[in-house]
């Protein structure tokens, strides 16, 4: 029951245990709830035979009645007491408490977050003037929320548009007590008509979609769990905190169902199967608004959303506000997205829209702007712009966070990018150089043994033949054969000053063949990585040839190159004066790289400019994906769908005065990049990329592309 069952009688206990209500902060609390709610559905049902109404209601909802019959004889009194005294408007303020009666650790781990009034009224909005707008809804619609809470969206949404326009509601909830407070409000807004109101209680997919990966149920069902509108919130779960037996039950349903073919790279959370189920079930031409995270639009297992969005719905508007959530405690960014299911137009556009204050929004009129897709000057407070989401590059496309607000800075970079791509002064890397030309850096089990120097041993000296590392505890020296080392970056964080960088670690890179055949050093430091425990991580993943694994992959891979691009920096660029960097000789790096294996000087050169320019920054900046408040990166296929100047159409002279200003870069200490914007090379590499891209008036875009860019840095 929760922290607080010392405070509750036998028999309320008894009863919030039958009907499964548990992890509520207030079981008192929970109890009166239960107990008035389940008398407002007797007054609306039967108030003449209670046990029956009871028990049809019961039934209705998916719960046990068969074995809450021995209980119901303890709550009668208590609701035929409550009959004559509940109202609506009590359940409506039980609506709230319930949702804030669960406990905060269960509601997190369920990732239950309910949407705020704010958020509840725009969906209200939106489907008010929906319904109304369309002749085919004369006799009514079917409202759905299949995460339905405690229905506050759905009420809310039959008040504002009239219980006439309502044929049909239903709605599926987990946790009893608001499950069952959502049917009590609904079934009295709708006149305790059972035929209109069905709220199940329990998991929805396994209401819907049916216990087995053959969906018995749903197919068994047919039209019962369809909807013209859906209003939702669905929970937000990552896939890796999810049971592993209910992860396999709903791949299956995704495999059956057909949805698989949006999946990219396996990636999946439990929204993006929720947003499979709400498009099961949503009729064609039907409306759907959901809050969704803003995680949704910029990260792999975000891809099947868009990818479902852009086949199947004319994506109407995403919608913004100041306040971040649109969700009570959630604490993270979210959207509110509205889409009609039709096969979209390529020509359609879609309205990205952010709210500056929720105070005093004119929502019947943003409802007509976005149902309508018109431009209206009557609206304050909020900022919309209108893209076209099928003709987007696809390294805009990767976050669409880069499509919301007023930011000049972001205009202009992808205005500059736009134009260059449809001039064919830039061209998407892959389909520059290929996505072989790329590769990810190493990744290994142990860095503290198979890099030197690490956190046990230092390097003491480097010669042709071998290089001499000297254990930091026991000063014990052993001379490593250079056959067995490869050059190796580290990380992005230990180059940021200079665009030209020396490796300063060594891969150890031994073949799987028996240890006795190395040499005697060699065998040393294999001993002493599995005496200190260092390397029980390989070994565990790897077995007997552990010690290989790193071998292995640069052999398959041939991770070498002389351009190195980061996995992930720090988006502000405090202490960071370079993105890209270059090494004189071919070497390898980590997996926090990824490297150019094309060894081009002039394609090093151009490409190491052009990931160093303010124009990339900018890009970078904007588009690139936010792993948290401060870090964010790009990944290989992000890379492959970089625009890069199209070495092709390069000036002679141009590539010239690169291969010159490279040269001259390679030799000096950058600053932090905030302190650039008054230095000759931030202005000579800019130049140069802007005389490539072919963009007019190039000094004096230059200088308002620093004007800006200085800004947002020295504003962040």
């Amino acid at each position: 029951m929760g922290r607080n069952m010392s405070n509750i009688s036998r028999k309320k206990y008894a009863v919030l245990e039958k009907f499964g209500i548990s992890k509520v902060t207030d079981p008192n609390k929970a109890y009166q709830i239960l107990i008035d709610s389940l008398a407002l559905i007797v007054k609306n049902i039967d108030e003449s035979n209670i046990r029956e109404a009871l028990c049809n209601a019961l039934t209705d909802l998916g719960l046990p009645s068969e074995s809450l019959h021995n209980v119901l004889d303890l709550v009668v009194k208590d609701i035929t007491d409550r009959v004559r005294k509940v109202s609506y408007r009590m359940i409506v303020r039980y609506q709230f408490e319930s949702q804030r009666l669960i406990e905060s650790m269960y509601r997190k781990r369920i990732a239950a977050y309910f949407t705020k009034p704010f958020g509840t009224n725009l969906m209200s909005e939106l489907t008010s003037v929906f319904v109304k707008n369309e002749s085919r809804f004369s006799e009514g619609i079917t409202l759905s929320d299949p995460f339905m809470g405690s229905g506050l969206t759905l009420t809310g949404a039959i008040q504002f548009m009239g219980r006439e326009f309502v044929k049909r509601v239903w709605g599926v909830e987990l946790h009893p007590l608001p499950a069952i407070t959502g049917y009590s409000a609904l079934l009295s807004l709708l006149d305790g008509d059972l035929k209109r109101v069905c709220v199940r209680c329990g998991d929805t997919f396994k209401e819907i979609w049916g216990r087995l990966s053959s969906l018995d149920k749903y197919n068994a069902l047919g039209n019962y769990f369809e909807a013209d509108v859906v209003l939702t919130n669905p929970p937000f779960t990552r896939w890796e905190n999810l049971d592993e037996k209910y992860r396999r039950f709903l791949e299956k349903l995704i495999k059956v169902t057909g949805y698989s073919k949006y999946v990219h790279r396996k990636q999946l959370s439990l929204q993006v199967v929720a947003m499979f189920l709400i498009d099961s079930v949503l009729k064609d031409n039907g409306l759907l608004v959901s809050v969704l995270p803003s995680s949704t639009f910029y990260t792999i297992y975000g891809k099947a959303i868009k990818g479902l969005f852009r086949s199947k719905y004319d994506v109407l508007a995403l919608v913004e506000t100041k306040s971040v959530s649109f969700s009570t405690d959630s604490g993270f960014k979210e959207f509110i997205a509205i889409c009609r299911k039709r096969k979209p137009l390529k020509s359609d556009l879609s309205a990205f829209i952010t709210i500056e204050s929720e105070n005093n929004v004119d929502l019947r009129t943003l409802a007509q702007i976005i149902l309508d897709r018109r431009i209206s000057t009557d609206l304050k407070n909020m900022w919309i712009n209108f893209i076209n989401i099928h003709s987007l590059p696809k390294i805009l496309d990767a976050n669409w966070l880069i499509l919301f607000g007023k930011d000049e800075l972001r205009e202009l970079a992808i205005k500059t990018i736009i134009k260059a791509l449809n001039q064919g002064k830039l061209i998407e890397w892959k389909a520059l150089l290929g996505k072989s030309s790329i590769v990810r850096g190493v990744e290994m089990y142990g860095p503290d043994f198979f890099l030197i120097p690490n956190k046990y041993w230092a390097i003491t000296s480097v010669s042709n033949e071998n290089v001499v590392i000297c254990n930091k505890s026991s000063n014990e020296e052993l001379e490593l054969d250079k056959e067995y080392l490869i050059p190796t970056l580290r990380k992005p964080s230990l180059y940021t000053s200079k665009i030209r960088v020396k490796p300063d670690h060594f891969f150890i890179s031994l073949p799987p063949k028996d240890l006795r055949d190395l040499p005697s050093d060699l065998r040393k430091y294999v001993g002493w990585g599995i005496s200190s425990g260092v390397v029980n991580v390989a070994v565990r993943a790897f077995g007997s040839k552990w010690y290989s694994h790193v071998h292995q992959q640069i052999i398959k891979k041939n991770p070498f190159g002389r351009l190195f691009l980061p996995d992930k920096i720090d988006v502000k660029f405090k202490s960071r004066g370079v993105f890209a960097v270059t090494t004189k000789e071919k070497a390898t790096a980590t997996k926090n790289f990824y490297i150019l294996v094309r060894d081009s000087t002039k394609l090093v050169d151009i490409l190491t400019l052009w990931f160093n320019s303010s124009i990339f920054l900018s890009l970078f900046i904007f588009g690139s994906r936010k792993i948290s408040e401060t870090w964010t990166r790009f990944l290989e296929d992000d890379y492959l769908n970089m625009p890069v100047p199209n070495i092709n159409l390069a000036e002679k002279e141009l590539i010239e005065n690169i291969e010159d200003l490279i040269d001259e870069l390679n030799s000096k200490t950058l600053p932090p990049l905030k302190h650039q914007f008054k230095e000759k090379y931030r202005y000579e590499i800019d130049l140069l990329i802007s005389k490539i891209l072919g963009i007019s008036n190039p000094r004096q875009f230059v200088e308002r592309l620093h004007t800006l860019l200085s800004e947002y840095i020295n504003s962040n």
